[in-house]
């Protein structure tokens, strides 16, 4: 059994006495290394100075921490701005060669105005040849149901011309 100061008993295995014997032991010849050194040798720390120093070396820390993430986010933002710069310059690049040489494909691929038959057109699109095969207005496959077609959009074609509709071009 051991009494610490509070005189409170408490059983300890004798390991444990013979380490803190040790480490007494070692603390009080630091201790008397200490009293004969010289006095400008020794230092002297009382326990707030030294909460102090440990107060400013975390401070100190934690601001090298928050300038490193800083550093970072900088970085990553300076990356990031040369990235999008890079990818403006080359679609740019691309837009001035590109747009020019798909309207000059457009214009050069474009039929002539006086090759379009305004009332051949209109017959095309009442027989219904560009409808697709399953839609209901498309007509049979059968030669009364085309010829019908083709007779109806004829005489539309020649009621709606003949009363005076014109067709004009516009050029752009």
């Amino acid at each position: 059994l051991i009494c610490d100061s509070n005189n409170v008993r408490e059983r300890r295995d004798t390991m444990s006495v013979i380490n803190d014997v040790k480490d007494f032991q070692k603390e009080r010849i630091d201790n008397l290394k200490r009293a004969e050194a010289p006095s400008s040798v020794r230092t002297t720390t009382r326990p707030f100075q030294q909460q102090q120093q440990q107060k400013k070396q975390h401070d100190t820390q934690k601001n090298n921490q928050d300038l490193g993430q800083l550093i970072q986010i900088g970085f990553s933002l300076l990356v990031a701005f040369v990235a999008l710069r890079i990818l403006t310059q080359s679609l740019l690049l691309i837009y001035t060669i590109c747009i020019p040489a798909l309207a000059y494909y457009a214009v050069y691929s474009c039929p002539k105005v006086n090759s379009f038959d305004a009332k051949k057109e209109i017959k095309r699109v009442l027989r219904g040849e560009n409808l697709p095969k399953d839609h209901p207005d498309k007509p049979s496959q059968d030669w009364f149901s085309q010829t019908f077609a083709k007779v109806k959009a004829t005489v539309t074609t020649e009621i709606a011309t003949s009363l005076g509709y014109e067709v004009t071009y516009q050029n752009f």
